[in-house]
């Protein structure tokens, strides 16, 4: 390549001083790293697309409009993307659970702590009464939602949690609902920085990963568990489940 040539052709297409130093320096990694994607995909999603367009120009120098090579780094592209979006949820996840423990709200702090580990919608966390909680050894919640979406009665189990357990059996005594209202959390949250159905992904997300089934039962599964009365929504679950694939440290809590 000749280099003269290139910044000319690039000079010629209106491109500023800064950005046509910056495509050559793009092509010149791009043929160094070609054949090593590992290196390719460690860069950020900018960088990519900066090596994707200066190698499209260095072809459209050429009268070449259909190559390989940039369908190649439009998949390494993708690739960036996805991994970008796994760290931006275990970051996500982090930081909301580390609001959560600033809660001095006891009941709040409970309310969403059991949303992360049951899936359930906001509404029906506001719903609960003492009597739809009964708790197992191992430290593991079996919940009744007797008024769930559609007015349908489901039992789940919740994930093991030492911390929801022991302080969740103290508001036993309590008489009514055990939380406040859903505007009363989600506003909550909200001031936090976080949305509740986020939560309920989480818990998705781990079920999925958590089944040693079949695709199927897996998805069967977690349609009766989060309480969908059909498999679309699921769908929707299950895209965000394959497309995350987030590092989930949810159970750990730093109380």
């Amino acid at each position: 390549m000749n280099k003269k040539d290139y910044l000319e052709y690039l000079k010629s297409k209106n491109l500023s001083k800064e950005t046509r130093r910056t495509y050559y320096l793009r092509l010149k990694y791009y043929a160094k790293n070609k054949n090593n994607p590992e290196n390719i995909e460690s860069k950020d999603r900018k960088y990519i697309n900066q090596i994707k367009q200066a190698v499209k120009y260095y072809y459209n120098m050429q009268d070449i409009y259909y190559n390989d090579d940039t369908k190649y780094i439009s998949k390494l592209h993708d690739n960036a993307k996805k991994r970008n979006k796994k760290l931006v949820e275990t970051l996500y996840l982090k930081q909301t659970n580390q609001k959560i423990n600033l809660l001095q709200d006891k009941r709040k702090k409970l309310a969403f702590r059991l949303q992360e580990i049951s899936g359930l919608r906001i509404a029906e966390i506001a719903d609960l009464k003492k009597e739809d909680l009964e708790f197992c050894d191992k430290d593991k919640i079996i919940v009744t939602v007797k008024n769930g979406k559609g007015d349908k009665e489901r039992t789940l189990k919740s994930f093991n949690n030492k911390y929801a357990w022991e302080n969740l059996r103290n508001l036993q005594d309590r008489k009514g609902r055990l939380f406040y209202s859903k505007y009363t959390l989600m506003k909550e949250a909200k001031k936090l920085g976080f949305n509740t159905h986020r939560l309920r992904k989480v818990f998705a997300e781990t079920l999925y990963l958590k089944l040693d089934k079949k695709e199927k039962e897996r998805i069967e599964i977690l349609q009766k568990c989060l309480g969908h009365e059909t498999n679309e929504k699921n769908r929707t679950y299950q895209r965000y489940v394959k497309n995350t694939n987030i590092n989930y440290t949810g159970t750990k809590f730093d109380i």
